[in-house]
């Protein structure tokens, strides 16, 4: 978080109306803090961030936001197994949450990695 005027007794962060732990706000200078999201368990969501220096009795109002986006999940991979000579072979990924993206890529195993292209969210 950018800003001015940030000291570092009393330092905390909020994301919406969740107030960071005082360990997840930390002081790096007069205009810089690292704030540390707190997890979200719910769907993709946009909600402010904002910073007090007197232990949370005042927040600043600036109307900064992070976006949560809902996590990608792999369902299944059709076909499900192939020729190892099969390289350069099309592999679909169903699951839900993919996000059209460059370096959009597919690890297969621990090493050998795919080039990926976007085809929907699901």
């Amino acid at each position: 978080v950018l800003g001015r005027f940030f000291v570092s007794e009393g330092l905390v962060c909020r994301f919406g109306v969740t107030r960071v732990p005082n360990a997840g706000a930390q002081y790096l200078s007069s205009t810089a803090v690292a704030c540390e999201a707190p997890r979200w368990d719910g769907a993709m969501e946009e909600v402010a961030v904002e910073v007090s220096v007197n232990d949370g009795h005042d927040y600043t109002s600036d109307g900064r936001w992070f976006v949560y986006e809902a996590e990608a999940t792999v369902s299944s991979v059709v076909p499900s197994s192939g020729s190892p000579t099969g390289a350069g072979d099309a592999v679909t990924v169903l699951g839900s949450h993919f996000q059209d993206s460059e370096g959009l890529s597919c690890v297969f195993g621990l090493a050998l990695h795919g080039r990926g292209g976007y085809v929907s969210s699901t």
